[in-house]
């Protein structure tokens, strides 16, 4: 190789390592920034404080937002500012200690508490606030890092890499691990901290924290952005969050050292192609819904500073993916107020007669929903706000919740989609499928079902045909979602993530043959093969054949019909062996009993059956995962499940099962002794007794897929 070949492989690799060939162009966003900003600029300036200051009179909740604030930096006049900092934890897995790390609580407290006291400052004009801010925002300016202990190399490294990501788990020079969201939290709030108390800061002062939002954020990474395993990870939360951080804090500098845009404008190309990327056709995203919310808060938080010091030249929120993920929470939307908790998303658990019983758990907040309703123009993001309009003011932190003042109030009615759209959604691109009959009425049952690819280390579960139904406030067929509590728990350094019976098919409503398991790895997946919707019936068939290794599962697939609006249709046809093991698990999420032929759910307002009516021969076993998560203190504690085990006869077995709500045990009995399922020839009819209607399907066995007539 020539000297002139190997400086042109450098210099290139020095371009594409420092993000230079992304399609960024710090020069024309200069243009379209204005010059000689004056502090505050950031979320608000001067001019627009007073009307910051006449919401909070005006608004009854951002009046309690903003009161609930002005006690808490009442009570931090008073708080002294230690600066003994906690050791970083030596030796012992940050996983085992995180409920307690004391470093990364400290650390948080900082940043938290200075935030606070300088917007406190802006709305009050009062200097003990910003003097206050400054002693936090020093002590944080001092520390060498903000990097949480459990993110450092040696433990986050075999959390293993996304699927996604440009390297995946091929490439390993991605090893860099100096910023990261507890280090992207501090850049937030101390870049907001520095631009509202600036006014009152000395010269000393004022690059007393720029040093520290360059130290410990902005030279962390600007021009090493790929060395970061998350600066390409385009389907993870991670990539929002952190470079929300450094953008912030680069936009918070911008009008002493203009040079910074380069940040902003990397963080603004590569939060786009985090949109086009992880938003799917429909708006899902795979991660779930809990870590939506929590990459949509920082993109949209940037996407609006962006806009707002660019006067509207510079607006995100015209990313065709964006405008469609409000879909997601919308459609994920579970009465009276909760959310579909598949992947690592969160279900309410509640102890009720020795038994966890999974509520409601939505996901989201009054802050984000209401900009971006503002920002789409969109009536369903306004009618998702307002489910959090009441506000528990005994609640902490209030991060967010303060953007609810900074942010006014959308001018759009809310509402949700008009009666010519569908209420039931498969989202393509990730392969979920909600059945609904109705938004608000938590008395008519929801299901939600899902395939998808297992290609997902850090929130993606085995869970291909899984599906849980969700019925006056509860989940009576439940998803495990995120491990409760101490969830970190099970994300330790040997990688065992996909042990644990939260994220593997264990912990699954799924098919077992022989006791094989589904797999991890983007050679595992299922597929909605199809999905129909109309007024009176939803249908939903998934094929989770290759979500397993094959030896001993051959073929399943599973078909779901919702007869809207009262109870659904399960039919699993499995492909095995003759003699082979048959088992389909179900974890009811309320207090269950076993009959002889059948299951009761019963729930705080409703009690629901489990009717088999194929195969003719099957038992009931019931049985209990024991969950206790590898973190200092957790409780062990117990989730039931049960077992509907057959022997193959052939080669093909047929399990049918009805999800019904009753008003008692008798009603039960009459169902199932009114329905019938049977095969005649390549026919498999199944006819279901409700309410004294006969309603009957029809499905053709002749292919090898059955399909429904």
């Amino acid at each position: 190789m020539k000297c002139s070949d190997s400086l042109g492989l450098a210099v290139l690799s020095f371009f594409l390592v420092s993000g230079i060939f992304a399609e960024s162009n710090p020069a024309s966003l200069e243009r379209l920034m204005p010059k000689n900003l004056e502090h505050p600029y950031l979320h608000f300036s001067k001019e627009e404080l007073p009307a910051l200051r006449e919401r909070v009179r005006t608004d009854p909740r951002a009046e309690v937002v903003y009161q609930r604030l002005l006690k808490e930096c009442d009570r931090l006049l008073d708080m002294p500012v230690s600066r003994e900092v906690p050791p970083r934890g030596k030796g012992i897995s940050p996983y085992f200690i995180r409920t307690g790390d004391p470093y990364d609580h400290y650390r948080t407290e900082l940043g938290r508490n200075a935030f606070y006291l300088a917007f406190i400052y802006q709305m009050t004009g009062d200097e003990k606030y910003a003097r206050k801010s400054y002693e936090f925002a020093e002590a944080l300016s001092v520390l060498d890092s903000w990097v949480d202990n459990w993110d450092k190399f040696q433990w986050l490294y075999w959390m293993g890499k996304p699927y996604g990501a440009k390297w995946n788990e091929e490439e390993d020079n991605e090893i860099v691990y100096s910023y990261d969201l507890g280090a992207a939290e501090a850049s937030k709030q101390l870049a907001a901290t520095y631009d509202w108390i600036y006014p009152t800061l000395n010269d000393y002062e004022r690059k007393r924290i720029r040093n520290a939002l360059l130290e410990n954020a902005v030279l962390r990474l600007r021009g090493n952005y790929d060395y970061q395993w998350w600066a390409h990870a385009w389907r993870t939360n991670w990539l929002p969050v952190c470079f929300s951080g450094v953008g912030l804090a680069a936009l918070a500098m911008y009008s002493e050292d203009p040079q910074l845009l380069d940040v902003v404008e990397e963080t603004r190309v590569r939060i786009n192609k985090y949109f086009e990327e992880s938003i799917g056709q429909d708006g899902g995203y795979q991660e779930g819904v809990g870590y939506w919310r929590y990459g949509m808060e920082n993109a949209v938080l940037f996407a609006a500073v962006l806009k707002k010091i660019s006067g509207g030249r510079v607006d995100m929120f015209d990313n065709p993916r964006l405008r469609k993920t409000i879909q997601f929470p919308l459609y994920t939307f579970v009465a009276p107020i909760g959310s579909v908790a598949f992947a690592d998303s969160r279900a309410f658990l509640q102890a009720r007669d020795a038994h966890l019983t999974y509520m409601s758990y939505s996901q989201g907040n009054y802050a984000l929903y209401n900009k971006l309703a503002q920002e789409l123009d969109s009536p369903q993001a306004k009618w998702l706000a307002e489910l959090f309009r009441p506000f528990d003011y005994r609640r902490r932190p209030l991060d967010f919740d303060l953007y609810s003042i900074i942010w006014p109030e959308a001018e759009i009615e809310p509402s949700l989609p008009d009666s010519s759209a569908p209420m039931s959604m498969h989202f393509r691109t990730i392969d979920w499928v909600i059945m609904r009959a109705s938004w608000e009425d938590e008395n008519v049952p929801l299901l939600a079902a899902k395939g998808g690819i297992h290609d997902d280390p850090h929130h993606g579960h085995l869970d291909s045909g899984q599906f849980a139904i969700a019925y006056r406030g509860e989940w009576y067929v439940k998803e495990l979602g995120y491990l409760q509590p101490n969830g970190l728990g099970y994300w330790d350094h040997r990688r065992r993530f996909k042990e644990y019976v939260h994220a593997n098919a264990l912990g699954h409503n799924v098919v077992f043959v022989n006791g094989e398991q589904q797999k991890y790895g983007p050679e595992y997946f299922s597929k909605v093969l199809e999905f129909r919707s109309t007024a009176t019936q939803d249908y939903a068939l998934i094929d989770a054949s290759k979500a397993y290794p094959g030896k001993e599962l051959k073929g399943w697939r599973r078909h779901i019909i919702f007869r809207k609006p009262h109870f659904f249709v399960v039919l699993d046809e499995v492909e095995s062996a003759p003699d082979a093991d048959i088992a389909v698990r179900v974890h009811p999420g309320v207090p269950f009993s076993l009959k002889e032929d059948y299951a009761l759910f019963t729930g705080e307002r409703g009690v629901m059956a489990a009717l088999p009516l194929l195969p003719q021969t099957f038992t009931f076993r019931e049985d209990r995962h024991p969950i206790l998560p590898e973190v200092k203190d957790a409780v062990l504690y117990w989730v039931p499940y049960y077992d509907l085990k057959t022997t193959a006869a052939s080669e093909k077995t047929y399990i049918v099962n009805i999800f019904v709500p009753i008003e008692d045990e008798a009603e039960a009995q009459r169902i199932l002794g009114a329905s019938r399922a049977a095969r005649d020839g390549n026919n498999l009819r199944v006819s279901v007794m409700y309410k004294g209607t006969q309603n009957s399907w029809e499905f053709d066995l002749s292919n090898r897929v059955a399909q429904l007539r």
